[in-house]
């Protein structure tokens, strides 16, 4: 039977939480609270084809009524994106659980100032989004390394699951800006104790540690647990059964119904984005990165074994049959031009961020560089520039950081014929010109149609490539928003 000070909390929260968002107080009038001290912390489920909340009594006494605000809005986030916790089949279900928590705390974390914003009221006013310390976000590493910061799960995980496991343990989490303002991160954080937990873990056989497991109402829950064995102050995620789910969704739409009659609820920024969320599920926008990969992937190939005539299968010649032989193609040339011209206006930032790209692409293909002015150059390095070399021979192999070496804006006009009409003669690979665009000659060019244009952030003007394909570089990290599921991992 329930105590008064079991229930006292959460239903204070609650209450508070019904002034701070309609949309969140509408989704728990649909929840039953139900204390469990079987459980470390907490945790949303479907228990009897309703949606309930299990908490520990203890845990939640511990947290400060704005911390379980916080980890109320969390749970919720894990039903509104659809968060299947058994995870994808034959995937690693301890990281695919971590990348889900990542996705929702940074989200939280990027948004705490605005999440409870209405559409007249954005900064001003506003309660924070308070989560606990400690809890897991998306590394650094991963938007460093990847250039996506809109990430949603499966591509975190991918991320993860890639990593060796002493390369786990290194990863840290910046605070986010503004220290002691909503996800404070200490020096000792919620990675450190993580990868305390994934000691036990040998992540080439996908399995997640038996000890990691939690029980309750005959459903296996699993859950993280710090480096002395207390539970990461973040709500265990239940394995739910098929059927669950398909509950789970229909209690969604169920309370977004009552949500939409309520006008002030349509106002908050947070029902908007759910309301776009399950109108439009899938992921149309893409960031120039993410274009700029794609084209990569479609018109460049890396390296990879081929059947070719050019060399016959020996192990047939000796009863006369001729049968083409397997080769191993080499890597793959991508040649890259830069516009140093006078007229060029591109800032370091552009040049910066159109390598990380293509620095991305070194382990699977031959990046060679030139550079262009009045005509095109070889460049070579002279001090810390780069300048023209006197051999017109074979362009200049591309190593990580020689981005730092080019400098822009040197001497004359852009001319490009040098380039398409006759340097690119006689080749097929892709072509990437760094560019701000104006160009004196573009209405005298040869056609090389596996031509990509990166046209700097600063030109205004809308640029229309003579052909080939154009992308408008972007420097400014995108907001992260409220983003279902990719697909299979």
């Amino acid at each position: 039977m329930q105590t008064i000070s079991e229930t006292v909390k959460p239903e204070q929260v609650l209450e508070s939480l019904w002034k701070k968002s309609r949309f969140a107080s509408y989704f728990y009038q649909g929840v039953d609270l139900i204390p469990d001290s079987s459980i470390p912390t907490l945790a949303l489920i479907i228990y009897l084809s309703r949606l309930s909340l299990f908490y520990n009594p203890e845990f939640i006494e511990k947290l400060s009524d704005d911390e379980l605000t916080g980890l109320l809005v969390h749970e919720m986030l894990h039903i509104v994106l659809n968060h299947d916790h058994r995870g994808n089949r034959d995937g690693d279900t301890y990281l695919q659980n971590l990348a889900q928590d990542m996705i929702i705390n940074s989200y939280i974390r990027d948004n705490r100032k605005t999440f409870f914003s209405k559409k007249s009221q954005y900064l001003h006013d506003v309660p924070e989004l308070i989560l606990p310390e400690g809890i897991p976000v998306i590394p650094e590493d991963f938007f460093s390394e990847t250039y996506n910061y809109d990430p949603v799960w499966e591509e975190v995980y991918i991320w993860l699951k890639k990593l060796p496991q002493e390369e786990i343990k290194k990863l840290r989490f910046n605070p986010p800006p503004g220290n002691g303002s909503g996800l404070s991160i200490q020096s000792r954080s919620a990675i450190d104790d993580l990868a305390d937990a994934l000691n036990s873990l040998d992540l080439s056989y996908n399995k997640a540690p038996m000890e990691k497991y939690t029980r309750i109402k005959n459903m296996d829950g699993l859950m993280f647990e710090s480096s002395s064995g207390d539970p990461v102050p973040t709500g265990v995620h239940i394995m739910n059964r098929k059927t669950d789910l398909n509950v789970a969704e229909s209690k969604l739409n169920h309370f977004m119904n009552f949500a939409r009659k309520d006008e002030f609820c349509r106002d908050e920024r947070i029902f908007m984005e759910v309301t776009s969320l399950i109108n439009a599920p899938q992921k149309t926008d893409l960031t120039w990165q993410e274009k700029l990969k794609s084209i990569v992937d479609i018109t460049a190939q890396s390296n990879e074994w081929e059947y070719t005539s050019r060399k016959f299968n020996r192990r047939y010649m000796s009863q006369g049959i001729y049968s083409p032989g397997r080769a191993f193609k080499d890597r793959e040339a991508i040649t890259v031009v830069v516009d140093v011209s006078g007229s060029m206006v591109m800032r370091p930032g552009d040049i910066e961020s159109a390598f990380g790209i293509i620095e991305a692409l070194l382990k699977k293909f031959r990046v060679y560089l030139l550079c262009i002015d009045e005509t095109i150059f070889v460049p070579e390095k002279l001090g810390d520039l780069f300048v023209k070399s006197s051999r017109n021979g074979k362009p200049y192999e591309y190593k990580k950081g020689d981005w730092r070496y080019i400098k822009t804006g040197s001497s004359g006009t852009t001319y490009f014929s040098s380039l398409f009409n006759s340097y690119m003669d006689n080749h097929s690979e892709l072509l990437i010109v760094i560019t701000d665009g104006y160009i004196y000659d573009m209405d005298k060019l040869k056609k090389y149609r596996n031509t990509l244009w990166l046209i700097s952030e600063n030109r205004d003007e809308k640029f229309s490539p003579p052909f080939g394909r154009s992308i408008k570089i972007s420097t400014a990290k995108p907001e992260r928003r409220l983003r279902q599921s990719g697909g299979e991992a």
